[in-house]
């Protein structure tokens, strides 16, 4: 455990905000050794008494507003500000947790060398390979309502008792704060994982695969995956309409059991329109759900056909409406220099419009869309001269096409898929072949080598 504290030290982010004790990083960074004998000591004590210092189990919150009327508490993301230390401590136990449980295989989500790309791939291959009953299923508030007496039954049954013992500690009802409050008033949590807890993730993960056991008991004629989870992010896949249905069975048992309720409400929960489907009435938690000829899972646009282009050509549109606020950053004929009006541009709204750009089919919307951006963003930094010579000014700014980004993307993606294939070659049903991606790479390689002679 020592050794875990000493790495969780030195791996720590700076620049970070105190908790209430008001330890920074930065000052555990000082003394390395010192740091890190001193939390083993604190660490060890917490073990033996069986509890936590209480600076540890207070958070000050701070709402981050997200969208729509800012007097809506729920338009606001809350962040807890916890301890320092006591978030060191749990890099290090997260660590432990990590090296001895392993997540099931449906779940993607919060884990080393696994992406939303992979989930995307493996929803569509699933489709490719018959299993085109699909619904897409939301959690409401899934982080903040998760009971913790449910994490605690999964910890004490897949982890040893002094680990799990120091992890139950974390899960004590802890104090929350606004920071700001002038009255400074105090409210007890006892209930969803540890906000700003790096052990959060891996004890949201370790309750979600409790609803995966359950799904990897139907037979293989329902599916033979019948999911693909990110976080809390479901999309169920079945052979048939009726297999589809008894899924959703399994999340309706499986939601009132563990006291966690799904969002059936229009654009949160939908089953995927198509021919196994249109003709049957679908039902989660004891209400219909809708159907749409096209669901969105992980910002990405599905119909009966596999992934269509709907949701690129709508990132890309709304990328076009960021670069107009440029503006306040500068970025105008008279304004920043060139040079950074370029790298803003690439750091804020260029990523925008390639997400998932290279699993999507490349339409003549998609690109129409893009080029409409690139010429607004010109036409900002250069004047009306940049809108007429958009393809010219892109050159001399070094600035790829999107058709040479999203191959440079899929080139990536299959580089790093190849780099792991001893995972791959674990998953036989649910990813390519090793030799296939190989080839796919030469090949795309090949293709960047001709363009950019």
């Amino acid at each position: 455990m020592r050794e875990a504290i000493k790495r969780a030290i030195e791996k720590a982010p700076t620049r970070k905000a105190a908790g209430i004790d008001e330890v920074k990083t930065e000052m555990l960074k000082v003394d390395t050794e010192m740091s890190t004998n001193l939390l083993y000591e604190i660490w060890d004590a917490c073990g033996r008494c069986g509890g936590l210092p209480s600076s540890w189990m207070k958070a000050l919150l701070v709402p981050i507003y997200k969208k729509g009327d800012q007097d809506d508490p729920k338009n606001h993301r809350p962040i807890s500000l916890l301890s320092q230390a006591r978030k060191i401590i749990e890099s290090a136990l997260d660590c432990q947790f990590r090296n001895i449980y392993s997540n099931n295989p449906m779940q993607l989500g919060f884990q080393k060398g696994k992406s939303t790309e992979g989930a995307i791939l493996r929803a569509t291959e699933l489709q490719h390979r018959g299993q085109r009953s699909i619904a897409v299923l939301d959690l409401t508030a899934a982080y903040d309502s998760v009971p913790r007496i449910h994490i605690r039954e999964r910890v004490r049954k897949f982890l040893p008792k002094t680990l799990s013992d120091m992890i139950e500690a974390f899960l004590a009802p802890a104090w929350i704060s606004t920071l700001g409050d002038t009255q400074e008033r105090w409210f007890v949590v006892d209930r969803g994982v540890p906000q700003g807890s790096p052990l959060s993730p891996s004890l949201y993960n370790i309750f979600m695969d409790e609803f995966a056991e359950r799904l990897n008991g139907v037979s293989r004629e329902v599916a033979d995956v019948p999911a693909v989870l990110f976080a809390d992010d479901v999309l169920l896949t079945a052979k048939s309409a009726t297999g589809l249905q008894e899924l959703l069975d399994i999340a309706s048992k499986w939601g009132e059991d563990r006291q966690m309720k799904w969002n059936v409400n229009a654009g949160k929960s939908e089953v995927l329109e198509s021919e196994e489907t249109k003709h049957r009435t679908f039902l989660l938690a004891g209400r219909n759900l809708g159907k749409t000829p096209e669901v969105t899972y992980l910002g990405v646009s599905l119909s009966s056909e596999g992934v269509t282009d709907s949701k690129t050509v709508e990132r890309a549109r709304k990328a076009k409406t960021a670069v107009y606020q440029l503006r306040s950053l500068g970025v105008s004929p008279k304004g920043i220099h060139i040079e950074k009006s370029i790298r803003i541009y690439k750091c804020l709204i260029q990523p925008r419009w390639e997400y998932a750009m290279h699993l999507v089919p490349w339409t003549p919307r998609i690109q129409q869309a893009i080029e409409d951006t690139e010429k607004t963003f010109f036409a900002q930094v250069f004047g009306n001269i940049g809108r007429k010579r958009s393809k010219r000014l892109r050159l001399l700014c070094r600035i790829d096409s999107a058709e040479h980004r999203r191959k440079i993307l899929a080139l990536r993606m299959l580089e790093r898929a190849t780099e792991r294939k001893e995972r791959i070659l674990a998953e036989p049903p649910l990813t390519r072949n090793v030799g296939e991606l190989q080839w796919a790479c030469r090949d795309i390689a090949a293709m960047l080598r001709r363009e950019t002679i």
